[in-house]
Formats: structure tokens, sequence, C-alpha cells
């Protein structure tokens, strides 16, 4: 079964700025996918197909407005999976997390989890730009230590989400469609 993935993707030049730190840090993680804010996790559909989702969040961001969001700092998961992240300011983290709201109350019972852990509530959504995930410990303290004085800041107007598609048993991430906002 085809899995799906919905993000927010930022602009082609700050996608390169992030690739950097990718390339340089990322040599863990094993899916292949261009920089992203992931809105809604893994899933697969549940009674409805491709083109019904699509239709779905068409509807779901008809009542959203393009957005400028800030990524400025690097913050960490520290769960055993190990993730280094550029996390977005305060007013970016609301707006993201609107956007997020919106396609939930749309998908919920239309679609199922890939991962089990994965909780789709608003307090648990804690939205991000990966660097690098899977980290080994005995790496990670270095990482985090080379990661700290990063003055990085990634400023992008947000106008669509894009749902993206891994095929079974790839782990490339192909681009299904780019939705946009309304206005």
């Amino acid at each position: 079964m085809n899995s799906y993935l919905i993000t927010i993707d930022p602009p082609k030049n700050i996608s390169g700025r992030i690739d950097i730190y990718r390339k340089k840090y990322g040599k863990f993680t094993t899916y292949k996918i261009p920089p992203h804010v992931t809105i809604f996790p893994p899933f697969y559909l549940n009674r409805v197909s491709e083109k019904e989702i699509l239709e779905l969040l068409r509807i779901s961001l008809l009542n959203l407005s393009k957005v400028s969001l800030t990524f400025d700092s690097v913050k960490y998961f520290e769960n055993g999976n190990n993730v280094a992240f550029f996390a977005p300011d305060k007013n970016s983290d609301v707006l993201i997390r609107q956007i997020f709201l919106n396609i939930l109350k749309d998908l919920r019972n239309k679609v199922k989890d890939v991962y089990d852990e994965y909780k789709m509530t608003v307090e648990d959504f804690d939205p991000h730009l990966t660097i690098a995930e899977k980290i080994p410990d005995s790496e990670f303290k270095k990482i985090k230590n080379e990661l700290k004085n990063i003055e990085e800041s990634f400023v992008f107007n947000c106008n669509s989400v894009c749902l993206y598609k891994q095929e079974v048993k790839s782990r490339i991430w192909n681009k299904v469609k780019e939705i946009k906002f309304n206005s």
C-alpha cells in the first residue's frame, strides 16, 4: 500500500541552504525527500482515493491566506530517534498549527497513520525542518555541539501544501501535487 505525506515546502533558495546542513549531518537519514515541514505525517488512504484526498485538501485550505514563516533556531528531539532540526519562531508555530488543524479535521477517519507513535493532536504536533534524524547516540553530542552556534534564519512565504506519495518498498517520496491556499 502506498503511503502519503502532507508538507509545506520552502522555496528552492531556502531548500538549498537547508540541504547544506542535511548533506553534512544527515548521513543516517534513510528516506529521500526535499526539505519540508511535515503537516500531516505518513498515512495510508482509508476509504478514499488519492483524487478525493486532493479535493479534501483543497476544501481544507479554502479559508487560509498566504503566511510568512520564520525558522530561526536549531533544536532537537532526543527520544531515541535523535533528530536535529530548524524550529519555527512562535508566530510561525501558531500559523503552521492552524494549517495542521484545518487539514486534520477534514482528513480524520479518512486516513490511517503509518506510524503508531504519532499522536494526531495539536499539542503533540511539533513543526520543524529536519536537518538529520536517526543520529546514533555516539554522534549526537558532537553534532549538537557543532550546531549550537548556527545563526541561520529562514524566512519564506507559504501559500500552499504539498501531497507526497511513497510507493511500496521505496525510500523516495514523489510530489503528487501542490495545493494552493484560496486567497
